[in-house]
């Protein structure tokens, strides 16, 4: 009995697209012993490794090595999620651009389009191409530039600045220059998310793009070398997801115009130090611990530190040293602190870097205000004499002290600094315990306002918050807090009580 193998419509290292837009790159075409020689199978590295089932084995036969792994996976090519579709970047245009009409009788952009068209119809359609400033063609099924025809339709884009090509199919990154060359005014390009295997070093400059993105395309830093010499006015270069390891980010060379830096969600254990001419640095989700930098960046102004594996505040007092005039910082989501209120994580970053006017004025995204500062400082300074907190940096140790007239003591301290903040428990309707610490001069309007939030916006007309005196005795006494311009101290309060909230659900 003779049988017929299917048609390969991909070939190795082609991307591929599902129906639902999940992409991956084609690394085995051939058959599998346990789907028989009469059945095409592809091998397909998955860029979200979280679809992919193996490694790219099967019954202890290995028929290719993701990059990724645990991100390889086989499909059958008569699959019904996998689209078969490659378009190029001009059928793009003129379907989004083009009447259905048209589209469905696969009209291209050639001589016959005045005849099929109309004057009046292309006129409007060449109108609507000029007055493009920013375009977002992700997911598109592109592939190329341009087949057979279409080359006349750039002229028409003569305006565009801004240009999404993310998530797309492309292999041959020689095909975006096709597209970029004949667009002079573009200044941002994104190409975030495709997959290039070729580059020619024989290019022409494009001297106004400003902004580059191409993370997640697992881009080999040689052929990003090349491709960053196209572009030399680059200000903004955004390579994340792309597998990068320390060594590698030192070994490259950053064009100098380049001050915004995005290197998140790569392999880092410390930050790199050839990054000193940065303004802005983004190393948020890597592998940052210990050890992080002996360098100084007097540079960065901005720095995403979140979501890595700080577990030590003396990293947190390196850091300080390190990024002297830090404006921006995002630091959140990191193990040191999981344990501890966000006021008390916010309260120890304000007393361990110079937050002022000239300095550091937005933590986790939120400014901060002369109070929270004037507060946090003092809080810190009490708690560190108290022997609670410790400080790895004399120079801003000596700073604070000097500021607020204070003098170097480890004796127990008992100022009405250390009493202007107390710990709370929040108890919710769903009986979650959530530890916050609040100012004693906070108005019940605002700590009303701050449970509201946690209560996914509750209004605050719409609950109770109470606590006891005396709890778990006899003579416990019910307390509310209802007095919207009376503040926490004007309560029986004592740190780690209890509030209770109680929602009406009658509204």
């Amino acid at each position: 009995m003779t049988t017929t193998l299917m048609t390969a419509n991909y070939a190795i290292n082609d991307r591929i697209s599902t129906t639902d837009n999940h992409l991956g790159t084609v690394k085995f075409v051939g058959t599998l012993p346990a789907w028989g020689e009469s059945t095409l199978a592809y091998g397909i590295e998955w860029d979200d490794p979280k679809r992919g089932k193996n490694n790219g084995d099967v019954a202890g036969v290995q028929y290719f090595v993701p990059t990724i792994p645990g991100s390889g996976s086989f499909v059958k090519s008569s699959n019904r999620m996998l689209n078969n579709a490659r378009k190029s970047f001009v059928d793009v245009i003129q379907e989004k651009y083009l009447d259905s009409e048209y589209v469905e009788q696969n009209i291209k952009f050639g001589s016959k389009i005045v005849e099929e068209l109309g004057w009046e119809k292309l006129n409007t359609f060449q109108a609507d191409l000029k007055n493009l400033k920013s375009l977002t063609l992700d997911h598109c099924l592109i592939a190329t530039a341009f087949s057979n025809e279409g080359g006349q339709i750039f002229t028409n884009l003569s305006n565009l600045t801004n240009l999404e090509l993310s998530s797309n199919l492309f292999t041959d990154l020689n095909e975006v220059p096709k597209i970029v060359d004949q667009l002079p005014s573009l200044v941002s390009l994104n190409i975030n998310g495709n997959r290039f295997n070729e580059f020619s070093n024989n290019q022409i400059e494009h001297a106004n793009i400003k902004s580059l993105k191409v993370s997640g395309t697992m881009m080999s830093l040689s052929m990003l070398d090349k491709l960053l010499k196209k572009f030399p006015n680059l200000e903004e270069l955004y390579i994340s997801g792309n597998n990068y390891y320390v060594n590698d980010i030192e070994k490259f060379t950053f064009p100098p115009k380049i001050t915004v830096l995005d290197l998140s969600y790569n392999q880092l254990t410390s930050i790199p130090s050839n990054v000193h001419s940065m303004v802005a640095l983004n190393v948020s989700h890597n592998n940052l611990s210990s050890g992080i930098t002996d360098k100084v960046f007097s540079n960065i102004i901005t720095l995403d530190m979140r979501a890595n594996k700080l577990s030590s505040w003396n990293e947190i007092d390196s850091l300080s040293r390190s990024f002297p005039n830090l404006k921006d910082l995002k630091i959140n989501h990191n193990p040191l602190f999981e344990s501890i209120s966000i006021d008390d994580m916010t309260a120890q970053l304000i007393g361990r870097f110079d937050c002022s006017k000239n300095h550091l004025r937005k933590l986790n995204g939120s400014f901060l205000t002369e109070d929270e500062i004037t507060n946090g400082e003092l809080y810190f300074i009490s708690k560190v004499q108290q022997g609670v907190f410790e400080i790895n940096n004399d120079a801003r140790w000596s700073e604070l002290l000097a500021k607020y007239g204070k003098q170097e003591t480890t004796e127990t301290y008992s100022s009405m600094e250390c009493r202007d903040w107390i710990d709370l428990v929040i108890l919710t309707p769903d009986s979650k315990k959530i530890p916050k610490k609040f100012s004693k001069k906070t108005s019940i309007l605002q700590f009303k306002g701050v449970i509201s939030q946690v209560l996914d916006n509750v209004s605050i007309l719409d609950f109770k918050a109470y606590y006891y005196t005396h709890e778990y005795s006899t003579f416990a006494e019910k307390n509310e807090l209802e007095d919207f311009l009376s503040t926490l101290d004007s309560y029986s309060l004592t740190d780690n009580q209890n509030i209770y909230i109680d929602i009406d659900t009658s509204n």
